[in-house]
């Protein structure tokens, strides 16, 4: 009669661990006894809890270096120059709350302190697309002016706009203001508020002085801007 096999902690080892060692002797190597087993099973899956997480945050890592443009990526919020107050007030938004608009001089941080929130946002797990105003007029002149397959990426580029889960519209009024412009940031901006998706803009100027001083017309500018005023906390930098 064969001895019962021990757990390497001194106690009896379970039958149903004896069964299993005896089947996948590589798998279970050594038979374990029930508080053991329990303990065995409790920190593997911690490690795997740990590896998912760890996989989690590198795909999350990788989606931050591919949105954020690397100047504000190198933003450093301990510089003196760093604007920590504004940061401290755009820090406190949520996708759940209204959407945020910050306006103000140039060399506020007003790019840099939402870069910071943009990665926070990120890393979180948040799927955030960024974007400027100048490079969406970038792209409308690509669907006139390029090849088929630029003509078709910038469509396709300008289409992710309206629908992605939070965007980040930098530097609203650099750009010229032609009709197509408008019309454009016009659909974005409405499609976005009227599906209650998140927004972060930013302006050198208060919505209110773009509409008049930077020639956007009144009839599709005067909307545009009202539903950023409509639908946005504002923070002046």
């Amino acid at each position: 009669m064969s001895l019962p096999l021990p757990c390497p902690c001194g106690q009896k080892a379970d039958p149903s661990q004896i069964s299993l060692h005896q089947t996948f002797p590589r798998l279970y190597p050594v038979p374990l006894c029930a508080p053991c087993a329990h303990a065995a099973d409790l920190a593997h899956q911690a490690e795997q809890s740990r590896r998912i997480q760890t996989e989690a945050h590198a795909k999350n890592f990788a989606r931050y270096l591919a949105t954020i443009p690397p100047e504000m990526r190198d933003t450093d919020p301990t510089h003196p120059h760093f604007n920590a107050a504004l940061y401290s007030q755009i820090s406190a938004w949520t996708p759940a709350h209204p959407w945020l608009g910050v306006y103000g001089e140039p060399g506020a941080c007003k790019t840099r302190s939402i870069a910071l929130l943009a990665k926070h946002l990120i890393l979180q797990g948040h799927h955030l697309t960024w974007t400027t105003a100048t490079k969406i007029q970038t792209l409308l002149a690509q669907t006139w002016n390029g090849t088929p397959s630029e003509k078709r990426d910038a469509s396709r580029t300008i289409a992710t706009y309206s629908t992605t889960d939070i965007l980040v519209l930098d530097d609203i009024g650099k750009n010229t203001w032609t009709p197509t412009m408008e019309s454009t940031l016009f659909q974005i901006i409405d499609h976005r508020k009227t599906h209650y998706l998140p927004l972060l803009w930013s302006a050198n100027e208060h919505p209110e002085e773009i509409l008049k001083t930077s020639g956007i017309s009144p009839q599709i500018g005067g909307p545009l801007l009202g539903r950023l005023l409509e639908a946005s906390t504002l923070i002046e930098a």
